[in-house]
């Protein structure tokens, strides 16, 4: 993932464009603007009679839609606005409730501001703190002395400008005039939500919840069975309803759109960006989950996690910073500890992709960001080191070699081109059908230009290697092994397998590309990109349109035929071990992703001649 910081004129843009003080703006001037008046003496009458009572009944105002039978057993204390509204079994203090809203046994409802249609129902306490609140906002995630990262927890903040802000790039000298003017909009933000009053938006449903305390809640939010929220700021689109359920607790956090939180979850110090997921006892602590990650009876702790990641079963990650995010922790994964003894300093920076196995312990700091689809196999002790070759697998040593230190784990890069082909197609297609990319943040591509760049580079290093052969590398002769190592046969193996997957990811970008012009509804002469067909032109060692493109239709059902025997070797086991595999599990024939697979292959076999019109490849391309 590329990371770039903001510019001061996209820091004035998201600032102005601030949807939710604008949103809250319009609502209270929407009130506003509705004519009041002080209920009549018959009004006041019939309140009585129906266990309603006042501090100051000259305090309470009426909008044109209220109606008096629509409110029972309750007590106003302090100011109250009331539109057309259902009360019962609620004390309402120094509130203002537009039209449509019903609060149904509720104890204490004090300073919030409750838009159109909004529905508080079984909520025990209600209350903004006085002298008003931020709303979790304007906190620092990542302070010293873990991280010493900064992050600042402001709702709407866009997540590729969180991960820089965190990055190592952010830490040079010269980004920090960009850090102190990201900091500054975000402490501008903050001030722009803090209010006193609490917010509860239009249509949002809050049920059975009992402690509401300095909460923001927006738009298409329901909250129902939640155990306590606390200085929180959630909200939600109509496309993307934010939902949390059953025994939820939230405390200074902010949950962004499309955001499905339940089951006992604990959420602390966190921020949620839109679509993330969580549920099953899953504890948050001091952490940013990225969109689209699903996280359930795990432990995630002061850690940066990208997009996609999986983290559903009991396991630990504690100072991570996972950008790029895809990843996975298995059952029994401790991914920390953070402190060395001394203070707790340490970090691990997972690549794209890592896979982190069943029970695998990993000793901090580590660093993986150049070795992306690393696959961390079950039960591997991995000291702290950094790694530098993608598509690898890390494993407890095969044999016994006693020409290596004790501790170092074996390292066979490329692994997964050859073995995994299927694990690695599944993945894409499971991201790619989860949501449509809307930004750098949420690129659901396995093979892709920089993951293509850091395959080549792998293979110089491994390259370089063959001027002194031996029979087993570490770090000392081939750079990137970290605490672990190689041997020759495994160097070989991973020249050819980073050789064809350079190639291949090639040829998919191209095919990709052309496959987007293809299917547009845009003028077929729009150009795929002098740069893109050049460079594939360069891996691929096709010049001519009709020969780069039969490469590429080679390339790509020799991927079929990869993914076809990953998914063969599990066929056959399977059915060696267990007595019913085969009446249970579809052979590799009948497997959809296969089939799905040769469909398209024989989409882009179909569109040659189109794809060859698209490619047009201009002489300084061919050159």
């Amino acid at each position: 993932m590329e990371l770039n910081g903001p510019e001061a004129a996209e820091l004035d843009a998201w600032l102005a464009g601030a949807t939710l003080p604008a949103l809250r703006r319009s609502v209270e001037a929407a009130i506003e603007r509705r004519p009041r008046r002080p209920l009549t003496a018959e009004e006041r009458e019939q309140l009585h009679r129906q266990g309603v009572s006042a501090q100051n009944w000259d305090d309470v105002e009426v909008t044109a839609g209220f109606r008096a039978d629509a409110t029972h057993n309750a007590r106003f204390e302090g100011a109250a606005r009331l539109g057309d509204v259902s009360i019962r079994q609620a004390t309402i203090v120094d509130s203002i409730l537009g039209d449509g809203v019903s609060v149904l046994d509720c104890g204490r409802l004090e300073r919030y501001v409750l838009a159109d249609g909004a529905a508080l129902e079984g909520v025990r306490r209600a209350v903004t703190s006085t002298g008003g609140s931020p709303f979790g906002q304007g906190i620092r995630l990542f302070e010293e002395p873990l991280f010493a990262r900064s992050l600042p927890l402001v709702a709407e903040l866009p997540f590729d400008w969180a991960a820089w802000v965190t990055s190592p790039q952010a830490a040079r000298r010269s980004e920090r005039p960009r850090v102190e003017r990201l900091g500054a909009a975000c402490d501008a933000y903050a001030a722009l939500m803090r209010a006193e009053r609490g917010f509860i938006g239009p249509g949002a449903r809050v049920l059975a919840t009992p402690i509401l305390e300095d909460v923001w809640i927006g738009p298409c939010v329901e909250i129902e069975a939640a155990t306590a929220l606390r200085g929180a700021t959630i909200w939600g689109l109509p496309e993307a309803p934010t939902r949390l359920r059953d025994g939820v607790r939230v405390s200074q956090a902010v949950i962004g759109p499309g955001c499905a939180i339940s089951n006992l979850v604990s959420v602390e110090r966190s921020f949620f960006f839109g679509r993330a997921g969580a549920e099953a006892h899953a504890i948050v602590k001091g952490s940013a989950v990225g969109p689209w990650t699903r996280l359930g009876e795990c432990e995630v702790n002061d850690s940066f996690l990208g997009p996609f990641t999986t983290a559903i079963h009991h396991g630990l990650i504690i100072a991570a910073w996972w950008p790029e995010g895809k990843g996975n922790l298995s059952y029994g994964a401790n991914v920390g500890s953070n402190h060395t003894g001394r203070a707790p300093d340490q970090e691990i920076f997972p690549g794209e992709g890592t896979f982190f196995g069943l029970g695998c312990n990993l000793v901090l700091p580590s660093n993986f960001r150049n070795a992306p689809y690393l696959l961390i196999a079950s039960g591997v002790r991995a000291l702290a080191q950094k790694v530098e070759f993608p598509f690898s697998l890390m494993l407890n040593p095969t044999e016994l070699n006693g020409e290596v230190a004790p501790g170092l784990n074996e390292l066979r890069p490329g692994w997964q081109l050859e073995h995994n082909a299927y694990g690695l197609e599944r993945h894409e297609r499971h991201w790619r059908s989860v949501a449509e990319p809307a930004g750098p943040e949420t690129e659901p591509r396995v093979f892709r230009p920089e993951i293509v760049g850091r395959m080549l580079e792998a293979r110089r290093r491994l390259e370089a290697a063959a001027g002194a052969p031996r029979a087993v590398y570490t770090e000392s002769e081939i750079a990137g092994l970290g605490k672990n190592f190689l041997t020759e046969a495994a160097r070989a193996e991973a020249l050819a397998a980073y050789d064809w997957g350079a190639r291949f990811g090639a040829a998919r970008c191209l095919l990709a590309r052309l496959q987007e012009l293809a299917e547009t509804s845009s003028p077929k002469t729009q150009e795929v990109g002098p740069e893109l067909i050049a460079w594939a032109a360069a891996l691929l060692q096709r010049e001519a349109p009709e020969a780069l493109l039969e490469e590429c239709l080679k390339l790509e059902r020799e991927w079929i035929e990869r993914v076809r025997a990953s998914k063969e070797r599990d066929w056959t086991r399977g059915r060696r071990i267990l007595d019913d595999y085969a009446e249970r599990h579809l052979p590799p024939d009948h497997d959809p992703l296969i089939k799905s697979l040769e469909a398209d292959w024989r989409r882009h076999r179909d569109r040659l001649a189109e794809y060859g019109r698209l490619l047009a490849i201009p002489a300084a391309a061919r050159r």
